[in-house]
């Protein structure tokens, strides 16, 4: 299950009733960890960037996601982060970030992954079509 963060929620919320326009994001970035994400900067549990890792961007399309359906949503296409360099240790968690800068930004949505995914140096972590599933109550 997918949690949509605080700050988009409320920003969704006050849309709704007429208390500020809403911007939509152009590109979401899809962060990994081995701990949960805060609502807030710093975000210390992503693998090192001197590991391979980076965010990846994901066009926020409908070339990109499916549309939602019983509030549940899943990726068009591939998404696929670099070649790990070093072990990243097993990925627990994912957020759709407001940035691709390390350890920064805010999320709109967070989540448990499920299985864990342990990545080793040489893996490439990633998803299919279809595969990356985010489920809101």
């Amino acid at each position: 299950m997918s949690v949509i963060s605080n700050t988009y929620g409320n920003n969704v919320l006050n849309y709704m009733f007429g208390q500020t326009e809403i911007t939509i994001p152009t590109g979401l970035y899809m962060a990994v960890s081995t701990g949960a994400f805060s609502e807030t900067p710093p975000h210390t549990n992503e693998p090192a960037p001197g590991s391979g890792y980076a965010r990846v961007v994901i066009p926020n399309t409908t070339d990109y996601w499916y549309t939602s359906t019983a509030k549940s949503t899943h990726n068009v296409q591939t998404i696929q982060f670099n070649t790990a360099t070093d072990d990243w240790g097993t990925m627990k968690y994912y957020a759709l970030m407001d940035t691709g800068t390390y350890g920064s930004g805010y999320p709109y949505v967070t989540g448990a992954l499920l299985p864990n995914r342990a990545v080793y140096n040489g893996d490439v972590l990633k998803w299919t079509s279809g595969n990356f599933v985010i489920n809101v109550q």
